[in-house]
This record gives structure tokens, sequence and C-alpha cells, in this order.
């Protein structure tokens, strides 16, 4: 019987079941409690909403700064004025140095400290705005829509992603409540009781455990996830 529920718990995975569901029917054969605690843990374990992105107010500061030069200001005061609407990002210093009359390059590197996704093509588009004019404004409105699309594409990634970081967090914490419940059901006394092999092997497991924990923190955390 337990050979055809494992065997039905894999198929359903692979066919797509949630690996929280199928964690939680492996806990409850095992032990009635596991099966609450892989849920427990699940829930304590989901990470709040994320705050919006950076990336969406860079695009509305760019919006911004060509719809100021659209209407007659000058890169300075578009800058000001702009920099106004976006309260959230850094643009103090940018917004001082351009309405001071600052040197280009001062006011360029300002803007490219302040906008950390789109700072690299942004600081260049002002300096060649301020130096030679032109079509400025349709410019920052490119720089605009490739900032939004670049929030989009995050957001797509972060909730593509979103089932896989769970999945790795469940499997990640299974051991641990098995071992919770080996220790709250006595078994594991048994286990520690049986010597040195006993307490070389759990020692073993929980520092395999540990090591498994830290490195799938380290890939999420390098990953951005």
């Amino acid at each position: 019987m337990e050979l055809l529920t494992t065997v039905l718990l894999v198929f359903g995975t692979l066919a797509g079941m949630p690996v929280v569901i199928a964690a939680a029917l492996v806990g409850a054969m095992w032990h009635p409690g596991l099966a609450a605690g892989v849920l427990g843990a699940t829930l304590v374990m989901r990470r709040p909403p994320k705050r919006e992105s950076p990336g969406s107010d860079e695009a509305v500061f760019l919006a911004a700064l060509a719809a100021e030069l659209r209407g007659g200001a000058t890169v300075r005061q578009a800058i000001v004025d702009a920099a106004a609407r976006v309260p959230r990002l850094p643009l103090t210093q940018s917004a001082r140095l351009a309405a001071s009359g600052a040197d280009v390059a001062a006011v360029a590197g300002a803007v490219s400290a302040a906008l950390p996704g789109s700072g690299s093509v942004a600081a260049p588009a002002v300096q060649l705005a301020v130096e030679h004019g032109g079509h400025a404004a349709g410019m920052f409105e490119r720089l605009a829509l490739r900032a939004a699309q670049r929030v989009e594409l995050e957001a797509e990634v972060h909730v593509a992603t979103a089932q896989a970081r769970l999945s790795v967090k469940v499997l990640v914490a299974l051991p641990l409540l098995l071992v919770a419940v080996l220790a709250m059901s006595g078994q594991l006394g048994a286990v520690l009781a049986a010597g040195t092999a006993g307490r070389f092997l759990v020692g073993l497991g929980l520092g395999l455990q540990t090591t498994g924990v830290v490195a799938v923190a380290w890939l999420l955390r390098r990953a951005g996830l």
C-alpha cells in the first residue's frame, strides 16, 4: 500500500501537483503531526509581497522628464520638476545641481547614482541633451519605456519562479520537521542511545542538512530571488 501511495505521489508531482501538498501527504504517512508541520512551515516561510520595484519610479521620472521637455522646459528645469514627482528616488542632489547651474558632468553623475537600473544610459542622455539639445524628449521617452519593460520582465520572472522557490523551502524544511517529530515521539532518543554510530549518523544528517540550507540560501540570494 505504501509503495502504491509513493508511486501515486511521484506521478502526481510530475503531473503538476503542488509540492507542498505532496510533502504534506508524505508527512502524513509517517506521522499526522508532520503534515500539519509542513503546511504550517509553508505559511511561515512565505515571503510578504515585495514592495514596488524602483524601476517603476525610474520609468515615471524619465517619462516626466520627457513631458517637461515637450512642454518647453530646459533640460535642467525638467530635471528639477521631474524629480519632484518621484520623491521615493534620491534625486535631491540631481535637482539641486541642475538648478544651481553646476557642470553638466556633475548633474549627469548625480542622475546616474539616483537611478540604479537606468542610470548608465540616462546619464549620457542628460549630458547629450544639455550640451547639444535636439530631440531630447523622444530619447527620454524611449528610456522610460525601456525601464517599464524591465519592471514587467522582473515581475514575470518573480511569478515564474515562485513555485520553485517555495518547493526548495519545503524540501529544506521537511527533514528538520521529521527530526522534530522523531524527537517528540521518542524515536530520536532510541537512535542516539544506539551508541557512537547512532550519534554519528544523526550528526552527519544534521550537518548535511545545514550545508544544504546554507547552499540553497546562497543560491537564492545570488539569483536575486
